[in-house]
């Protein structure tokens, strides 16, 4: 068994070893936990500077930057990882760098076109989203925005070739960097612009984004040029199809990925819609309406979508593993993948969504308490716990897709995704006009929303014979209950001689260990799922010597 240049084994058709996807998912996920704790405490000095009233104007603007490049960029990640992987089963080195010089054509062209409509479009869109009267305000920030749907773009088509050949780390270093870039020249600018109000505030952090866009997309074009000047020599090399036949390929295998990953951003786009003219048509003014909307978009959101940064590397290192499977007809491997995907996505998630219900208001007064009216902390503490199921749904939606995408079935994750973004936009609709419940009724819909297409993608993926639902939950389920029970006890006693913050930060922290503890103890973690991390073998052998693992 050879090597490949970043030293992973390779088997004779230079597939990756097993514990790849897995590999690749933990890269990610390291990244991708630096980019959503920096995104969440990002948020943090952002108010301090903009106001709550700016959080809410560059909320507003972000899901219509959001749709766009999901417009523009989703599900070209996914297929090109899948045609690339399909070539490097083969060592076929020079057909995956035919199917990204192809991909980069078109998402260049894409982008494009993109940034040109939301710079002259955004006037009006941000009108239709806010109002007459609030949509001038959020103007400037979508007009910031537009220069990253070209500069996304590009970078979607290098990371969808490196992670096709299971090269994680390139997409984790510009994550990062990213977020870096963001921070630094994105505050000065906010600061500098916020003199002539908050919206061009908004609108100068948003500047930010866009050049972070820019260095890293120029990150990702010098480590392809290095990268390819050692790429492994090619061992095996398919027939040379023609560029159409490529393009074909991908847009049918991009479309439906696309047209399934649209949903979720348009969900986000309703909720603007729907909670600002909801609230409106209820009697609440503009300044009661921008801060409800910034605790619900800026704050409890953002903290819900912080652990599915997990599944989210899970599912982007799963397709182009589960695509190598199913190339080899390697059944067995597959159903494997398929099982391990789901079991680590529920260990994660389950604590995460738990932890966060039982702890909502300490953690919120943790990260934004002294941006927060008590009013304010109390309604945000009720709207974050409500939200939280909703963790655990999305996680499984994302892993699953991923799991679907990589077998070739792109339109399941469509259909089901566009059923849950309908009950979405239905329940707020409905349960946000009733006065009694008013903004309260957003992450209801919210948790729905996840929850069908989890639902639907489970089915069709028991249905499939890949995967075995049955003993996967009760026991990471039973080990997350504990935690919780656990961190919402040492919470309260730290509380009784050391600030608010400080006792929620010390109660999380313990609660991380406690909960891997548990899980060995309960059996949510057993050899299987231990032999799959680095240096499993011996992990498990000390766990059974000191008799806390059985078999």
């Amino acid at each position: 068994m050879g090597r490949d240049a970043q030293g992973n084994s390779l088997d004779w058709r230079g597939s990756m070893g097993r514990k790849s996807f897995l590999k690749g998912a933990a890269i990610l996920a390291v990244a991708g936990i630096a980019v959503r704790l920096i995104g969440a405490l990002y948020r943090i000095p952002l108010q301090h500077i903009v106001g709550l009233e700016g959080i809410a104007l560059y909320q507003m603007a972000y899901p219509v930057y959001s749709l766009l490049l999901t417009l523009s960029t989703a599900g070209i990640p996914g297929a090109i990882s899948k045609l690339v992987s399909e070539r490097a089963v083969y060592g076929d080195w020079s057909g995956a760098r035919r199917v990204f010089s192809i991909s980069l054509g078109l998402l260049f062209t894409v982008g494009l076109v993109s940034a040109a409509a939301m710079a002259m479009g955004s006037g009006a869109v941000a009108r239709f989203v806010a109002g007459n009267k609030i949509g001038p305000r959020a103007e400037p920030v979508m007009l910031a925005a537009s220069p990253a749907l070209l500069f996304v773009a590009v970078i979607t088509a290098f990371r969808g070739y490196f992670q096709g050949l299971q090269h994680m780390t390139p997409t984790a270093v510009s994550q990062v960097l990213e977020q870096i870039i963001k921070i630094i020249p994105g505050f000065y600018i906010a600061a500098r612009m916020c003199t002539l109000g908050v919206e061009y505030g908004a609108a100068g952090a948003m500047w930010g984004v866009a050049l972070s866009e820019a260095v890293a997309m120029a990150y990702l074009a010098v480590t392809y040029w290095v990268r390819r000047r050692r790429e492994p020599p090619i061992t095996a090399k398919l027939p040379m199809e023609p560029p159409g036949r490529v393009a074909v390929k991908l847009t049918a295998l991009a479309l439906p990925m696309m047209a399934g990953a649209v949903f979720l951003p348009l969900a986000g786009l309703a909720d603007a819609f729907i909670v600002v003219n909801r609230l409106t048509a209820l009697g609440y003014g503009e300044g009661a309406i921008q801060s409800l909307y910034g605790l619900l978009s800026g704050n409890v959101n953002v903290l819900v979508n912080v652990p599915s940064v997990l599944s989210l590397s899970l599912s982007a290192s799963l397709i182009p593993s589960v695509a190598e499977s199913c190339e080899r007809g390697d059944a067995a491997g597959l159903r494997r993948k398929c099982n391990a995907g789901l079991k680590a996505t529920l260990l994660l998630a389950l604590p995460a969504a738990a932890g966060m219900a039982v702890l909502a208001k300490p953690v919120l007064n943790l990260l934004f308490g002294g941006t927060l009216t008590a009013a304010e902390l109390a309604a945000g503490a009720e709207l974050l716990a409500s939200s939280c199921a909703g963790i655990v749904f999305l996680s499984v939606v994302q892993t699953t897709n991923g799991l679907l995408q990589g077998m070739g079935r792109v339109y399941v994750p469509m259909v089901s995704l566009a059923v849950g973004a309908a009950v979405k936009i239905a329940l707020n609709y409905l349960l946000v006009g009733m006065p009694e419940i008013n903004i309260h009724g957003a992450p209801l819909g919210t948790v729905a929303c996840y929850l069908v297409p989890a639902a639907i993608n489970c089915i069709v993926l028991q249905r499939a014979g890949v995967l075995r639902l049955k003993g996967m939950l009760l026991r990471p389920a039973l080990a997350s209950a504990l935690m919780c029970g656990g961190a919402w006890a040492l919470n309260g006693w730290l509380q009784s001689f050391m600030p608010a913050e400080a006792a929620c930060g010390v109660a999380v922290a313990v609660s991380v260990p406690l909960y891997a503890l548990l899980s060995v103890l309960t059996g949510a973690i057993g050899r299987e799922e231990l032999m799959l991390l680095p240096k499993g073998d011996t992990i498990s052998a000390h766990l059974k010597r000191r008799g806390l693992l059985k078999g």
